[in-house]
């Protein structure tokens, strides 16, 4: 939490990681810890992999957050101008437009605006979307901070160049990962297994090579009520568990050709 709260001043800061370590979470947590500041939290689906698309659901939170602007139904009106344009026309027209209302709004209300994008991995994959966001990024008003939560990097993302230019905050999956230390705070939280660690400290590093520090395996482990599994490194059974989360959670939402 300390290293994300310590990118307040990115202008783009990417959490990547595959499900079940923290990632939405940990975002939340920075979400929540926003207290002068404005902020917007959008949850993507494959759905808003257009531009169209994804630009009314931004409107349409614009609207719901701030519903005493017009800031929301500008830009509904600019996406509904474009609809004739080429993808390239419409990307400069959609954001040169959007920019410049964004700018003008917090620098006259004197805000920073923080917006989180959930599931980025649902439209990663748009070359559309993401060369629109590309653009943007490029003429990003300096009160706007974007925050990128999703399942893996982006390669249509310009990262490299963000990243160059000492823009981007990044934390990945090991960052995520939960280390001796952090496995072991966790699991004194549950009064048997303390006794259990303290009489063989041997065990947590057994339990976290199991797990790779993934906390939803960690947490499944413990929800299956099997404390000697840790002690017995009887964790085969357990791993049942853990293969179907993944196949219920994960596998089953990717496509044809992911899968």
């Amino acid at each position: 939490m300390e290293k994300l709260a310590s990118f307040k001043k990115k202008r783009v800061i990417l959490l990547t990681a595959p499900a079940g370590y923290g990632k939405t979470s940990l975002s939340v947590d920075f979400y929540h810890s926003l207290k002068k500041e404005l902020k917007m939290w959008i949850s993507l689906s494959t759905y808003d992999n257009s531009i169209e698309n994804f630009f009314i659901l931004l409107s349409l939170a614009f609207q719901k957050t701030f519903p005493d602007s017009p800031f929301g139904d500008n830009l509904k009106a600019v996406i509904s101008k474009s609809q004739n344009l080429s993808v390239q026309e419409k990307i400069n027209y959609v954001i040169s437009s959007f920019a410049s209302d964004l700018h003008f709004y917090l620098e006259e209300n004197n805000k920073e605006l923080f917006i989180f994008f959930d599931d980025f991995h649902n439209v990663d994959n748009s070359e559309e979307v993401c060369e629109a966001l590309n653009y943007l990024l490029d003429y990003l008003p300096s009160k706007l901070r974007i925050i990128f939560i999703s399942r893996r990097e982006a390669t249509k993302m310009n990262y490299p160049k963000f990243l160059a230019k000492n823009w981007l905050g990044r934390i990945r999956k090991d960052e995520l990962a939960f280390d001796a230390k952090d496995l072991k705070s966790f699991l004194k939280l549950n009064k048997e297994l303390a006794k259990l660690l303290s009489k063989d400290t041997i065990e947590l590093d057994k339990f976290l090579d199991a797990t790779e520090g993934w906390i939803t395996a960690i947490q499944l482990l413990l929800l299956s009520g099997n404390v000697s599994a840790v002690a017995k490194e009887n964790i085969l059974q357990t791993k049942y568990d853990i293969f179907n989360y993944f196949t219920n959670e994960i596998f089953n939402a990717f496509k044809q050709e992911e899968k």
